[in-house]
């Protein structure tokens, strides 16, 4: 890796196109300090050595009021946010000013990347990344585009004209328009994601091995009518599982409603009982996941293909009229996934499908393993390298 090497991701707003590009910093990390590493055994002076002890500066262009900044942060990475307008697709008059402030945004961010200087800019989408990336494109800074879902987002084709190599996480996926400069790479994974301990996830919650665990996400930013069922059904569900609840931000269901449908308090493994909430999530996934036998999500790529690495059965409650139907049937077509439609979603069928995954003999273990086959091996590892190729070109 060359020395000083600056990178900039851009991305937010959900954390769809948050986790993957995380995932790839982890490991333009590991690499900078494998190579340091390889460096400090062979050089014979330590000033060469000095200067080379940091050449890796990540900086993270988000939202104002997004969940990713917490994560980016998290992480170590440089945050700073930009207001980027979003296009509606449907009637509605704020699109009227969309076009002024998309070129509001893009001269703010033109000044943005004159003062960090990055040598390349990588996006997987979220309407913040469409003014980074044209000021990008202003000032000759190479952009690599990852496209993780079966519909391409309004976001990633407004980009992906001024990009110069495009990653995607399915095949068959990249318009015949941009195929020259797209190359297959799966879609990565944050690595703390894989090693999670079921034992420490269970103790997190005050659960036993005894009963079976269920976990429900919503998405980075929740999922409230998916948040409604789970509480209506909570009576049903923890007379024969344990359930983990992220709820997402701001959209936890009360205390009192909550503890009324379930025999635990609602809280963060308070109790012996058998239900646990969290509002967000972080550093905890891995573990969390680990401890559960079957798992309820949106259709976000992001969460699907963790866990398709981790092998996890899963239920698919995708945001209807949106690009997570496709990503859901994409999943189902292959036997990796039970989808369920959200308009006809009751707390009744919800139990029901759940209780059949459990009592159909093998059904949890065809559902393991077709997801397995649908995760692409060392995804982050090649996205990497192809952001490292750009910026040394």
């Amino acid at each position: 890796m060359q020395s000083d090497m600056r990178i900039l991701f851009t991305g937010g707003g959900t954390l769809g196109p948050v986790t993957p590009l995380l995932a790839v910093a982890e490991e333009l990390k590991r690499i900078s300090e494998l190579e340091i590493s390889e460096l400090a055994k062979n050089k014979k002076t330590n000033s060469l050595i000095r200067q080379s002890t940091n050449p890796l500066h990540l900086v993270w262009i988000g939202t104002r009021r997004g969940p990713e900044r917490k994560l980016v942060e998290e992480a170590g990475i440089k945050f700073s946010w930009l207001y980027a307008p979003k296009w509606r697709r449907y009637f509605d008059v704020r699109n009227v000013f969309v076009p002024l402030a998309l070129h509001i945004a893009t001269k703010i961010a033109w000044f943005k990347l004159l003062r960090l200087r990055p040598d390349v800019i990588v996006t997987a989408g979220g309407f913040v990344g469409v003014p980074v990336v044209w000021a990008a494109w202003w000032l000759r800074r190479p952009v690599l585009l990852h496209n993780q879902d079966v519909r391409w987002s309004l976001a990633n084709k407004l980009v992906a004209p001024f990009v110069r190599r495009i990653t995607y996480a399915l095949p068959g996926t990249v318009p015949k328009r941009w195929q020259k400069k797209a190359v297959w790479t799966g879609n990565p994974v944050r690595e703390f994601v894989l090693k999670g301990s079921r034992e420490r996830g269970l103790r997190l919650c005050g659960f036993t091995e005894k009963l079976p665990t269920i976990m429900v996400l919503g998405g980075g930013t929740g999922a409230k009518r998916l948040n409604e069922i789970v509480v209506a059904a909570l009576l049903e569900l923890t007379k024969k599982f344990q359930v983990i609840h992220v709820t997402g931000r701001g959209k936890a269901p009360s205390p009192d409603l909550a503890s009324a449908q379930s025999p635990s308090p609602l809280g963060r493994g308070e109790g012996e009982g058998r239900y646990c909430s969290f509002e967000f999530v972080t550093s905890e996934m891995g573990d969390l996941l680990a401890a559960a036998d079957l798992v309820i999500t949106r259709a976000g790529m992001g969460v699907l293909s963790e866990l398709a690495a981790l092998g996890k059965p899963m239920i698919i409650v995708p945001i209807p009229g949106s690009h997570q139907e496709e990503n859901a049937e994409y999943f189902a077509k292959h036997g990796a996934a039970v989808v369920m439609n959200q308009s006809t979603l009751t707390s009744t069928n919800f139990v029901a499908t759940i209780s059949r995954l459990f009592e159909e003999r093998g059904m949890l273990d065809i559902l393991n393993k077709h997801a397995k086959g649908l995760f692409k091996p060392n995804a982050t590892k090649r996205v990497a390298e192809a952001v490292q190729g750009l910026a040394k070109k």
